[in-house]
């Protein structure tokens, strides 16, 4: 159980720039390639869209600075993890600009015994909250619906229940010493 409250991460001007020109890639080329939306964000403005595609790439810098470890960038494959941690396994981040928000892990994942990370803000101030394994949120939690919104079920696991990032990294160590 997380006890503590984060690793908080500043991204500079010039990060802050190239995550919105990422997201701002992202979101349009999924629109060239008519990648459908599975997120129940369908009904969102173009603008909206930009600003969640923004907003997951500041997310995965900040995740990729925390873990130390590089952010790809990437746009152009959406089947790719969102990070590569040390040891070669994929990690998947999740982000949201509420403080307070859950980290969301949906049942068809693509890398679900990946960790995924929870990062909470806007930029530059974010906060990396922790990680839960897409796998072990399939045992303990029920797939639901939060609010209005017609979106699909989704794992919602609380931050209280994410393990803290210097586990994540303490991981990577040991698997890196053997």
């Amino acid at each position: 159980m997380n006890t503590n409250k984060g690793v908080l991460v500043l991204l500079t001007l010039s990060e802050m720039e190239q995550g919105r020109l990422c997201g701002i890639r992202r979101s349009g080329f999924s629109g060239e390639i008519n990648l459908q939306d599975r997120n129940g964000l369908s009904g969102m403005s173009e603008l909206d869209r930009f600003k969640v595609d923004i907003q997951g790439c500041h997310g995965e810098q900040a995740a990729s600075k925390a873990l130390n470890v590089n952010w790809p960038a990437n746009y152009e494959n959406r089947g790719e993890p969102d990070l590569l941690l040390d040891d070669g396994g994929p990690c998947e981040v999740r982000s949201t600009h509420y403080d307070s928000g859950c980290l969301l892990i949906r049942p068809e994942e693509k890398f679900m015994s990946a960790p995924f990370v929870l990062v909470t803000g806007t930029a530059p101030r974010l906060m990396v909250r922790g990680w839960y394994i897409g796998t072990d949120a399939m045992k303990h939690f029920q797939p639901k619906r939060k609010g209005d919104m017609d979106r699909p079920p989704a794992y919602w696991v609380p931050q209280g229940r994410l393990h803290d990032i210097s586990l994540l990294k303490g991981c990577l160590k040991t698997s890196r010493s053997k």
